[in-house]
């Protein structure tokens, strides 16, 4: 997933969430990872420990570019920390502190009543899914929408009131 958070500052800040089959796979395939690029490149690796889990830094410029294609050369030199099963990557640490803090606090879309009973209309058959919540979209700067298409939206305020939720999904055939 590619995800756009709010931030105190009212600026996006964007994360590139993946999922493992579980937390200890995701944490032996980071470290295989980290070792093989210490091994090839003299990159740093950091850490730090937030409320309990590690947040990493990786100096490998153009790392995602190279290994996703351009559409995420928006992660230069990510951040990155697991949470569960999930492997989550940012340029920034606000970010994964920010991740970390709402996971704790149990603020997480799984937990939300809302956008439980919207996605159960779904079903999960979907091989891609676009979820938006266009009143936090529009009020963020800085993010996955460019000036234009915000200008577009806030001219249309009676959209966003009455689809506070959409989600564009594909399913598979044969």
């Amino acid at each position: 997933a590619v995800v756009q958070i709010e931030t105190d500052e009212k600026l996006s800040k964007t994360a590139l969430v993946l999922k493992a089959k579980n937390e200890n796979l995701a944490k032996e395939k980071m470290s295989f990872l980290s070792r093989q690029v210490k091994k090839k490149t003299p990159v740093k690796f950091k850490k730090v420990d937030y409320r309990g889990y590690e947040i990493n830094f990786m100096s490998v410029k153009g790392f995602f570019k190279l290994m996703l294609g351009k559409l995420f050369t928006y992660f230069d030199r990510p951040y990155y920390t697991i949470i569960d099963e999930y492997v989550i990557f940012s340029n920034e640490p606000a970010v994964l502190r920010q991740f970390i803090d709402q996971y704790l606090a149990e603020n997480t879309l799984d937990r939300s009543i809302s956008y439980k009973s919207f996605v159960r209309q779904l079903g999960e058959e979907h091989s891609a899914l676009l979820y938006l919540q266009l009143p936090l979209l529009v009020n963020t700067e800085g993010g996955m929408l460019d000036r234009e298409t915000l200008q577009l939206l806030l001219s249309r305020r009676n959209v966003i009131e009455d689809f506070p939720q959409i989600a564009f999904s594909m399913y598979p055939e044969g």
